[in-house]
C-alpha cells in the first residue's frame, strides 16, 4: 500500500525531528523510528485505530506526545498531520476535502 504525506504533515514531521535533534540527536532518531514503526503498522492494519471524525484516524506515537492523523483511501494511506497532542491536535480538520 502506498503512503503519501500532505505537504503540511511532512513539514510537521521535519519540525518535530529538528526540535528533538536540538534537544538530543538520539532523541530525534528515536522519534523518527517510532513514526516509521507507526506508518508500518498503519499500512499493515489501516482500520485498526480510532476514528476522530468521519474518515480520519489517529495513531498515537509511542513515547512521544504526537499522533499520526491519516485517511485510508483504499490503496493509499494519506497522512494529513503529525500533530503534537498538547498544542493543536485538531489541526488536521481543515486539511481534508
Amino acid at each position: 500500500m502506498k503512503v503519501r504525506f500532505l505537504l503540511l504533515a511532512e513539514r510537521e514531521l521535519e519540525e518535530a525531528i529538528e526540535y528533538y535533534n536540538l534537544q538530543l540527536p538520539s532523541l530525534a532518531r528515536q522519534f523518527y523510528t517510532e513514526v516509521s514503526k507507526g506508518i508500518d503498522r498503519i499500512v499493515q492494519y489501516p482500520d485498526a485505530w480510532s476514528k476522530v471524525g468521519n474518515i480520519v484516524r489517529r495513531y498515537l506515537i509511542k513515547q512521544f506526545p504526537y499522533a499520526i492523523y491519516y485517511v485510508n483511501e483504499g490503496n493509499e494511506i494519506v497522512v494529513v498531520s503529525i500533530a503534537h497532542l498538547h498544542r493543536k491536535p485538531d489541526t488536521f480538520n481543515n486539511r481534508i476535502n
